[in-house]
C-alpha cells in the first residue's frame, strides 16, 4: 500500500487554476464596463458644466448691455451685436453662431475666441417692449443642443446630446417686483 498523500493531485490543482481564471475575467469585464460608464458620465457633466458656463456668460452679456442688436435665421445662424455697460465703455462683443460649423464663437474689440464648440442647435427668442425709439428688446430666451465630447478613452455611441436653456431680462427693462 501507498502512503496517504497530504498535496493535492495534478487534475485539482488546474481545476482549481480554471476556475480562479474564469472568476478573475469576470471580475475584470465588470471593472471595464463600469469604467466606461463613468468616462461617458464624465464626457456628460463636463460638457454640461463647459456649456452652461458660456450660456450663463452670453445671457450676463445680454442682461447687463446698453445697446442689444439681434439677428439671425433660427437653425442656421444667429449675431448678437451688444454694447457692454461699464465705465469707461468696454468694447463692443458680438456672439456670432453658424449650423454649418456648430462654433459659437466670441469676438471683442480686436480678439475673437471659440467659446464653445459642438453646438449643434441653437435658438433664440426675445421679448420686446416699446421704447422711446420704438421696440426694444427686453427679455432674451436661448436653449441650445450641444453634442457630449467625450475625452480621451471615453466612447459615446451615437453622439448624445444635452438640452439646455434659460432666460433673462434685460436689466434696463425688468420689471419690478
Amino acid at each position: 500500500m501507498r502512503p496517504a498523500s497530504a498535496g493535492f493531485t495534478l487534475a485539482e490543482v488546474l481545476l482549481a487554476t480554471a476556475i480562479a481564471m474564469i472568476m478573475l475575467f469576470g471580475a475584470l469585464y465588470g471593472s471595464g464596463e463600469s469604467f466606461t460608464l463613468i468616462h461617458e458620465g464624465d464626457a456628460r457633466v463636463h460638457t454640461h458644466l463647459q456649456a452652461r458656463r458660456v450660456l450663463d456668460r452670453l445671457l450676463k452679456d445680454c442682461r447687463y448691455s446698453e445697446d442689444l442688436v439681434i439677428d439671425g435665421v433660427p437653425g442656421r445662424a444667429w449675431a448678437l451685436d451688444l454694447q457692454p455697460s461699464g465705465d469707461p465703455a468696454p468694447p463692443r462683443r458680438t456672439w456670432t453662431w453658424e449650423a454649418s460649423t456648430g462654433l459659437l464663437r466670441l469676438e471683442e474689440g480686436r480678439g475673437s475666441e471659440t467659446a464653445l464648440g459642438g453646438l449643434k442647435d441653437f435658438d433664440l427668442r426675445t421679448g420686446l417692449v416699446d421704447g422711446p425709439a420704438g421696440p426694444e428688446i427686453a427679455m432674451v430666451a436661448a436653449e441650445w443642443m450641444v453634442e457630449v465630447r467625450p475625452g480621451a478613452g471615453a466612447s459615446l455611441p451615437g453622439h448624445p446630446h444635452l438640452e439646455l436653456g434659460s432666460a433673462t431680462w434685460i436689466r434696463r427693462h425688468a420689471p419690478g417686483f
